[in-house]
This record gives structure tokens, C-alpha cells and sequence, in this order.
């Protein structure tokens, strides 16, 4: 019998989402992050009103905190174009949960993306 083939997927990073990853994270969290939604990228909910754009939640590998208290990310996944757009990151201890202009600039950008696709 044929082992089923994981589909691959592209992974493209906003100009925002580097920025924060340089700022507050590490490539391991990058590493960690597209090995988790290479796994399952419908894992995480879509969240209301961010025209499909998702929120994930990811352990920083160079603390002992868990997924809990450790970074958010937001993503839209393109299943139809075999493309994840990494859209966003923050630290779960720096903020809680996302600005109501953040969250619009966010929404904004996944319908502009799925409209392009």
C-alpha cells in the first residue's frame, strides 16, 4: 500500500511578522511554528471577524514556558494555493491579546490575501 503524501506548503512571512520574530523570538520559534502548521494547518480557530485568519498558539524554545504564556501568532491558511501566510506575532506576557486597530489591519490584510489568491 502507498504511504499518503503530506501536501507541501509555502510559508510566507509579512514584513511585520520578521520584524517581530527578530524582535521577540528566535528561528527556533520560526522552525517551530511551520512545524506546527505543517502538521495540522486547521489546528487553530479561525477567528471572528479576521476573514479567515487564524490564531495559534506556540512555546518559546528558549524558556521553560509552555504555549500558555509563551507567543501568539495570527496566519491565514490558503489551502488552495498550498500557501500559509505568517501574519502576525506577540508575547503572550507583553500583550494579552490584540488592539481593536490590530485586529482590523489584520482583517484587512487577509481579505486583500484571499482576494490575490
Amino acid at each position: 500500500m502507498k504511504k499518503k503524501e503530506k501536501p507541501l506548503y509555502k510559508f510566507v512571512e509579512t514584513p511585520t511578522f520578521r520584524e517581530q520574530l527578530d524582535e521577540l523570538a528566535s528561528l527556533e520559534t520560526l522552525y517551530a511554528i511551520q512545524a506546527d502548521l505543517l502538521a495540522d494547518p486547521e489546528r487553530w480557530p479561525v477567528v471572528k471577524k479576521m476573514n479567515g485568519a487564524r490564531k495559534g498558539r506556540i512555546a518559546d524554545p528558549a524558556t521553560p514556558r509552555g504555549k500558555n504564556g509563551s507567543f501568539r501568532y495570527l496566519y491565514l491558511y490558503l489551502e488552495h494555493k498550498g500557501r500559509i501566510h505568517l501574519l502576525y506575532l506577540f508575547d503572550k506576557k507583553e500583550q494579552a491579546n490584540l488592539t481593536a486597530a490590530q485586529a482590523k489591519v489584520i482583517a484587512s490584510l487577509a481579505e486583500t490575501l484571499k482576494k490575490s489568491a
